[in-house]
């Protein structure tokens, strides 16, 4: 009763999500709730209990918060949390200069790091689950397929009857071809890397000509990456994340960071060179001494 439903903002396979407000102290939330027609599927129900706990678990700015998970009358589940306004990146990333791309990178790799600390692994990263709100928040959404890599997780366990799951155009080879036992963090750092591609390159990495989803989980389970004209450093920061083997992609999320705030660093020096070089031909030009001292 202390929830009061107002718009529909969404609907997926297994669940609504509605713009509401709780009565009691007045303010505005987004509510989701089971589908009508799943809720008597124990799986889907066990499913969407494991999305609000390890939502409520990983208490991150830049995770949704979680305010409450009950049941209404009807006995359909539902979780109240916070109300977010903005956009989804992937509505705006080919509009935002590199920098903007990649500090939202950064911040949404700082909630999968936070995730891997707690044993919680995401397996579906892209521009299409990061929200960015109108006041500077980056918010990773959807982790109704994230899994546990220990018992210590409110996460469902990697199994062979969910661990081919997530979005080919951007999925790591272990997890097309839906190997438990090589899925972990290591397949975070492989999506990560594969929005940088996106950044980079304009599309992700298993994009197929007639877009066909078959044909970009046959191109995901063989690791077989679009080509992209000129990357530079990034691109080889990207390739590095996606290398076929686990082991040979950055150890965990923050050497991946670390990688990108390098690049970041060798951008700012590489502006002042060109800043440099310009004033420089204005002093040639000027034959003044204070243009050359400056």
């Amino acid at each position: 009763c202390d929830f009061q439903l107002l718009d529909l903002l969404g609907e997926g396979g297994m669940g609504l999500v509605y713009r509401a407000r709780q009565n009691s102290i007045a303010r505005p939330i987004a509510l989701k709730m089971m589908r009508p027609e799943k809720s008597g599927d124990d799986v889907r129900r066990e499913l969407f209990l494991a999305e609000a706990l390890v939502t409520g678990h990983l208490d991150h700015p830049n995770v949704v918060p979680i305010y409450e998970l009950g049941v209404d009358e009807a006995g359909r589940l539902f979780y109240a949390m916070k109300e977010l306004r903005g956009a989804l990146w992937s509505d705006t990333l080919c509009h935002k200069p590199l920098r903007d791309n990649l500090e939202i990178l950064l911040r949404t790799a700082d909630a999968v790091a936070f995730a891997h600390s707690r044993n919680v692994v995401h397996r579906d990263l892209k521009p299409q689950n990061v929200m960015l709100g109108d006041y500077g928040e980056v918010i990773l959404l959807d982790w109704g397929l994230a899994a546990s890599t220990s018992a210590n997780s409110p996460a469902l366990r990697i199994a062979p009857a969910n661990a081919l799951c997530g979005t080919p155009a951007y999925m790591p080879p272990e997890m097309a071809r839906g190997q438990c036992d090589r899925i972990g963090p290591a397949s975070d750092v492989y999506l990560l890397g594969a929005i940088l591609f996106e950044i980079v390159a304009g599309q992700p990495p298993h994009i197929t000509a007639h877009d066909d989803p078959m044909d970009a989980l046959t191109a995901a389970a063989h690791n077989k990456i679009a080509s992209a004209s000129d990357g530079g450093e990034l691109l080889e920061i990207a390739l590095r994340a996606m290398a076929t083997e686990p082991a040979d992609r950055f150890a965990s999320v923050k050497d991946f960071q670390t990688a990108i705030r390098v690049f970041l660093g060798h951008q700012e020096s590489a502006g002042l060179t060109a800043l440099a070089d310009k004033q420089l031909e204005t002093a040639r030009a000027s034959r003044r001494y204070a243009d050359f001292a400056e």
